[in-house]
């Protein structure tokens, strides 16, 4: 008896963890910026464009896209993307505030990516560099927004 009920309480200490879900997403005050005018390739000019539909085409690992945007109070903000993976997983550098994530996408449907939180000390205008780093298809991640919570 005493082996038995040994044996349920380890199997539920081993089931009950890997059953918890975590998904972090943004909350309904999120802001959702569009790349489509707020971002540019800044470096790498011919490795990736950007249309009136956010980033796409973006081939060469040597470009670099940045966004900006403007806080008006300092504080903790967390990072998203909305992207989809249409031509195989990507591997995307970001770098915001100092502080540098590594974000992979592999959705081929459009959807919110968690990238990370970054902390504001001085209100105004922020900068986000998006580098590709890894591709399995031809092309990186195609990216529309920028949610900002």
């Amino acid at each position: 008896m005493k082996k038995l009920t040994y044996i349920i309480l380890l199997s539920l200490v081993i089931l009950f963890p890997s059953c918890q879900v975590t998904s972090i997403s943004p909350s309904p005050e999120s802001v959702s910026i569009p790349v489509a005018g707020n971002t540019y390739v800044t470096a790498g000019k011919n490795g990736a464009v950007v249309s009136p539909k956010g980033i796409e085409t973006w081939t060469g690992t040597d470009a670099v896209l940045s966004s900006w945007f403007k806080v008006s109070h300092p504080g903790e903000l967390k990072l998203f993307l909305k992207a989809k993976a249409s031509d195989g997983s990507s591997t995307i550098r970001l770098k915001a505030e100092n502080k540098d994530f590594s974000v992979r996408i592999d959705k081929p449907e459009e959807t919110i990516v968690p990238v990370g939180s970054i902390t504001i000390t001085n209100p105004g205008y922020i900068r986000v560099d998006m580098q590709g780093v890894k591709k399995e298809g031809g092309q990186f991640a195609s990216i529309s927004e920028l949610v900002i919570d």
